[in-house]
């Protein structure tokens, strides 16, 4: 798929380019998990199934990265199969959706980032840096700006630069499996600007699934830390933010693992 890397992406010298793929699912749901209907306020019953490309060219202080989303909203995304299983498997409250699953919907998402590496100290062996990060991204699945800084130390961070985002975890690592290992811990602030989420604001063509109003500004902060071994990439991250919905009583707080395999 490097032939439909952007022209950009494939233009310049003195870059190293890379191309990752992802497979992937989200799903929300409303605190009462017993509810077959969201009570007014809540988020409704959500499930994303996705396949993502993202095609990246770097060097040593800069990172431009474009990616591609086609996906499906709703019954025919799978999700709730798949979080009736998961549910089954940790003893969690089974979920009651009933019929209240946002509508099938295909979505669909371009987007771009940049990062910008700066305040470079010490050396590739041992040191710290940080990172400015600009990202944004149009679509049927969401439309939103961010900008952000992260702050690393730890040995190689060259090697794990073009994987660096205030909320790691969500995407892949494109230097997974890199000859050299690397480690780090971070810690990152964003801003965001969100014009559009369905996850929030309902099906496109008929929003009446969701009874709740989204907060457009948002503020992130995330720490965590990296590591690669071999053909594998590791990270642990977690977040906080402010209110994602107006009627939300605070923001959210999640945590994040992953693991990436490079296959060749």
């Amino acid at each position: 798929t490097a032939f439909l890397a952007p022209s950009w992406i494939k233009a310049g010298k003195g870059y190293q380019r890379a191309v990752t793929h992802k497979l992937g699912n989200v799903i929300f749901t409303p605190d009462d998990l017993e509810a077959a209907v969201p009570p007014p306020g809540d988020v409704p019953y959500s499930g994303t199934t996705y396949w993502r490309t993202d095609w990246l060219r770097f060097n040593e202080k800069v990172v431009d990265r474009a990616w591609g989303t086609i996906g499906m909203v709703g019954p025919a995304s799978g999700s709730q199969k798949m979080q009736e299983y998961m549910h089954t498997v940790i003893g969690a409250t089974y979920p009651n959706v009933g019929d209240t699953l946002l509508r099938n919907e295909p979505v669909f998402e371009l987007g771009v980032v940049r990062d910008w590496r700066v305040a470079v100290q010490g050396t590739e062996a041992s040191g710290s840096d940080v990172v400015l990060i600009t990202s944004g991204n149009i679509g049927h699945l969401s439309t939103r700006l961010d900008a952000g800084v992260v702050v690393r130390s730890g040995n190689n961070l060259f090697r794990s630069f073009p994987a660096v985002g205030v909320l790691p975890g969500r995407e892949v690592n494109p230097v997974a499996g890199a000859t050299v290992d690397t480690a780090h811990m971070f810690l990152g602030l964003m801003y965001r600007y969100e014009a559009w989420n369905i996850a929030i604001d309902g099906n496109s063509s008929d929003p009446s699934g969701s009874t709740i109003h989204r907060v457009p500004n948002q503020l992130y902060a995330s720490i965590g830390g990296s590591w690669n071994m071999g053909r594998f990439g590791f990270l642990v991250s977690f977040a906080e933010s402010t209110k994602r919905f107006e009627e939300a009583e605070a923001g959210d707080s999640f945590g994040s693992m992953s693991v990436t395999w490079r296959y060749r």
